[in-house]
């Protein structure tokens, strides 16, 4: 798979114990792991898609090229299945991992913060969107999250939740 400089970074930082994480690449963490989700599900798509009109004879033609075509179907369908199992693996982090996002952008006292936080890094909303649910200048989400962003404690274990 292909990651962009910022997903090499965060996997860094994952695999030495992610000391160094920003609230920001904390927050991040969310919509990575939603889009690796959504390559492991297009990935199992496009096999399936692939497996479609082939079928697996058992009748004995006496060649061996029956053998590759049925190890081929079967090592396709093991890969699905493999997809679709990391991608469920992914979910249950994903989910623990927005439960956690989620308290730790409550826990900021101010509520406009706390909305460009969660507009921003839950709901995927660029800034332009969120000034105009808002109803302020981009200017001022700019800074809600600049000083939302220095309130947010980033867990000791935030790494854990993203591979």
């Amino acid at each position: 798979m292909l990651y962009s400089e910022e997903e090499k970074r965060l996997r860094h930082l994952f695999e030495i114990g992610g000391y160094g994480m920003t609230a920001k690449e904390y927050l991040k963490q969310v919509k990575y792991i939603e889009r690796n989700i959504r390559k492991k599900r297009t990935m199992a798509q496009k096999l399936r898609e692939s497996l479609c009109g082939k079928s697996v004879s058992y009748e004995n033609t006496g060649t061996t090229l029956q053998h590759s075509c049925d190890d081929a179907l079967g090592e396709t369908i093991a890969k699905v299945v493999d997809y679709e199992r990391e991608a469920d693996e992914e979910i249950a982090r994903l989910v623990n991992l927005r439960i956690e996002i989620e308290k730790a952008i409550l826990s900021i006292e101010n509520d406009k913060e706390q909305e460009v936080l969660e507009r921003k890094y839950l709901l995927f909303e660029n800034d332009t969107q969120i000034a105009e649910e808002m109803e302020c200048s981009i200017r001022s989400v700019y800074n809600y999250h600049n000083s939302g962003l220095k309130k947010i404690i980033v867990p000791e274990t935030a790494c854990s939740n993203f591979q």
